[in-house]
């Protein structure tokens, strides 16, 4: 039973804790930069990787939630969720960095990994991007 309470509170926690990401992306106080650099440009977009970034990361959370022993574990591993979302809040207001444009923009073609991504992308906008987290 603790398990499920344990789930529930982190779908709540999840669902709850995401607007404040989502209020850093929605309302910046300056003008996102680019951290391009030539090795970038060595890699190529593979939309299929969409699966793997979004089929690891709820299940992730659920089996660190299913590793907890008690309820104070459980507080502790919460306030430290909370304590990692508002350093990365900083640098999202502070230092905004956004994905170059034209990473957008290569995406070609209607194949599921491309729906999935563009589904992806239309939640998280290009901005946010540093640093890179699960949160995010």
């Amino acid at each position: 039973m603790d398990y499920l309470v344990y789930l529930l509170m982190c779908i709540f926690l999840i669902v709850g804790v995401y607007q404040f990401y989502f209020w850093t992306q929605n309302h910046p106080i300056k003008k996102s930069r680019s951290l391009e650099c030539k090795l970038d440009d060595k890699f190529t977009l593979k939309p299929r990787w969409v699966w793997v970034y979004s089929g690891f990361y709820y299940p992730l959370i659920i089996l660190v939630v299913a590793t907890v022993d008690g309820m104070r574990e459980f507080n502790y591993m919460t306030m430290s969720y909370f304590l990692l979302l508002f350093i990365q809040m900083f640098f999202f207001l502070v230092f905004p960095v956004e994905t170059p444009k034209q990473w957008r923009d290569q995406i070609k073609g209607n194949s599921k990994s491309v729906r999935m991504l563009r589904l992806v992308q239309s939640f998280d906008k290009s901005s946010n991007c540093f640093p890179s987290t699960p949160t995010t």
